[in-house]
């Protein structure tokens, strides 16, 4: 196994962590076919992961699952990895499961487990309450119920010296899905805030019996899947499956019109490049397999800020603003912005394509529009001292904007842009603090128009960014 290390650092306790490769280590007792496991990560077997340390005394790591539909959580999975093969297991203070409470902070206690017996190595596995295996673990959950599962340490960590402790993935953190219980940082924080990577603790949810449907279809109809039984011509679905069953398929070499298999999407998202796959029933819904055969549009999406340098993650760590990032149409992407821009400004929202989109930190979208796409992470969009109003309205090939400034003299850049295309105009301020804008010559469609920037009589440049936007109709 080979280990490469790591650290990053906040205010109080120091989380460093390791790299491992993972191999035959993710198979606890299988789950039955009415058993999901609920998780925040997708870490299988030989995928890479990070041990996380060093953890103080009662420092807990904390899982927050949502349950997808009624049933009962009868176990809980936590996985537990050390650089020394020969360590020995431990055993640490307690594992909760809590009620969600108000993120990061846990709610009412469910169940205690005191005194884990975690084995290095492997996914360790709690399906009962006492050490006997006479008690098992049952807690009655409803769809939509969140809880919170924690591992608490007894003793403190050293995992540069072989203390074995949690692991997480090496993905993006998935916000208000994991939090750390650390007194020297106040209490609870979202583990988002101090590092990356999802925790590998889970839970196991048990359901009735329900029935799915894995749907096989192809960008090219006609074209040949053997779901078992031999190849049959697509479009066709895969009924009388359980959740938690699997179903193995392959894509014949070629379609029916000659043209190569590219890859395997499942649900709408890339799944896999082979063609052979093993598609799980464990959404707690019928499944979209399609074999695809038509080459991939390529697609960019141009990452902004309106501050420069500004930190975005898009899947492999922050990186300064702006940059490209390479995909293909009908993708998706996920940025993650950082909480603030390099002088100290907190992030506001995000813009797709010149409208606002969102007001988190992390922004998913789909490359669906047959066209490039750019995100522009704002931190300075609601901070323009004197910009008082924007407004906008649509009309007979135009577009018309009125901008109220606090100021006497000066100029303001405003841009419209749709699908059908896109225009923008400069305009001087009057006396009054208004400056009236209309741009003309649109074809007709939906567009946002956006204050882009704001001069002083002199010439400065006071404001600029998406300082605003309003959303408009051009008719014919």
């Amino acid at each position: 196994m080979s280990l490469h290390s790591s650290r990053r650092r906040c205010a109080g306790p120091s989380f460093g962590s390791l790299i491992l490769s993972l191999s035959a280590i993710l198979a606890a007792a299988p789950v039955l076919a009415d058993e999901i496991v609920l998780q925040n990560e997708n870490l299988r077997d030989g995928d890479s992961g990070y041990i996380v340390g060093d953890f103080a005394p009662h420092e807990e790591a904390a899982a927050w699952l949502t349950v997808p539909f009624d049933g009962h959580i009868i176990a809980v999975q936590i996985l537990w990895w050390s650089i020394d093969n020969g360590a020995d297991p431990t055993i640490e203070e307690n594992i909760w499961i809590r009620k969600a409470g108000n993120f990061p902070r846990p709610g009412d206690e469910i169940l205690r487990l005191p005194a884990p017996y975690m084995v290095p190595f492997y996914l360790n596995e709690f399906r009962y309450k006492d050490e006997q295996q006479q008690d098992p673990i049952r807690i009655p959950v409803t769809a939509g119920q969140t809880i919170v599962v924690s591992i608490e340490f007894s003793e403190g960590t050293d995992i540069r010296n072989g203390t074995p402790s949690i692991v997480r993935d090496i993905s993006t953190c998935r916000q208000q899905k994991n939090a750390l219980y650390a007194p020297n940082l106040g209490g609870w924080v979202n583990w988002c805030n101090i590092s990356s990577g999802n925790f590998v603790i889970r839970a196991v949810l048990e359901t009735e019996d329900l029935t799915r449907v894995l749907m096989i279809r192809s960008d090219q109809p006609g074209s040949l899947v053997d779901a078992g039984g031999g190849y049959r011509e697509t479009p066709f679905d895969v009924t009388g499956l359980e959740e938690g069953d699997s179903v193995n398929l392959t894509a014949f070499q070629f379609s029916q019109q000659g043209d190569p298999f590219v890859q395997w999407n499942l649900d709408g998202q890339f799944f896999s490049s082979n063609r052979a796959i093993t598609v799980p029933m464990n959404t707690g819904d019928d499944r979209t397999a399609t074999a695809v055969y038509t080459d991939l549009v390529e697609r960019t999406v141009f990452v902004e800020s309106d501050v420069e340098a500004a930190l975005v993650d898009a899947g492999q760590g922050f990186q300064p603003t702006p940059f490209t990032l390479s995909t293909a149409e009908g993708y998706s992407v996920t940025l993650r912005a950082f909480s603030f821009s390099p002088f100290g400004d907190p992030f506001q929202y995000w813009t797709l394509d010149g409208q606002r989109v969102s007001d988190t930190t992390t922004l998913t979208f789909e490359m669906n529009t047959g066209a490039d796409r750019t995100a522009r992470a704002v931190y300075l969009g609601d901070a323009c001292p004197v910009l008082e109003s924007f407004k906008a309205k649509g009309g007979s090939g135009k577009a018309t904007t009125t901008t109220q400034t606090t100021l006497t003299a000066g100029k303001v850049t405003v841009e419209c842009s749709g699908t059908s295309g896109s225009g923008s105009k400069s305009k001087k301020i009057k006396p009054d603090g208004k400056a009236k804008a209309v741009i003309k010559n649109l074809p007709a469609g939906d567009y946002a128009c956006t204050l882009r920037k704001i001069k002083d009589g002199a010439g400065e440049t006071l404001c600029s960014g998406d300082l605003a936007t309003e959303n408009v109709t051009v008719t014919p």
